[in-house]
């Protein structure tokens, strides 16, 4: 197995071309001659352990910072709109619960008076029963009263 080399530069070698920093193969059948290697170093100069690759990737994870950063603001603000919807559903909610909390108070007399006046009906019922007893057996009275010779009982 050949020995390997960075360079600051591109490096094509047959049919495969090394983008700086990347590993290309010096010596042996399809590696790059040592005159090569040397003239390249000479034009280019040594490498410093920094690729395109490493760009690249810097790049990437810039732009990659910048996305998040962009995804956070807004989730930021996605957060602070729902932290005032929460707050405006929970005063919502307390003022439905005393509204509720009144409504069965309400409910609770309502249903007092009810049982009150439904007590009040069932005594005038009565006294409208005994009233009409009471008819009757007047009806009756006065029809005997009215009676040829009724009016001696």
């Amino acid at each position: 197995m050949a020995d390997k080399h960075r360079f600051n530069a591109t490096v094509n070698l047959g049919s495969t071309s090394y983008a700086p920093g990347d590993a290309v193969p010096i010596g042996g059948k399809t590696g790059l001659p040592k005159d090569e290697v040397e003239r390249l170093e000479k034009q280019f100069g040594k490498w410093q352990g920094k690729s395109a690759s490493d760009d690249e990737k810097l790049a990437r994870s810039t732009a990659e910072n910048k996305e998040l950063q962009a995804t956070v603001a807004q989730l930021e603000k996605d957060k602070e709109i729902l932290a005032a919807r929460a707050k405006e559903f929970a005063e919502k909610n307390t003022a439905l619960t005393s509204e509720k909390r009144d409504q069965e108070a309400s409910l609770r007399q309502l249903e007092e008076d009810n049982e009150v006046l439904a007590t009040r009906v069932a005594n005038l019922e009565a006294s409208l029963t005994q009233a009409r007893d009471d008819n009757t057996d007047l009806a009756a009275r006065v029809g005997e009263l009215e009676k040829p010779g009724g009016a001696s009982k």
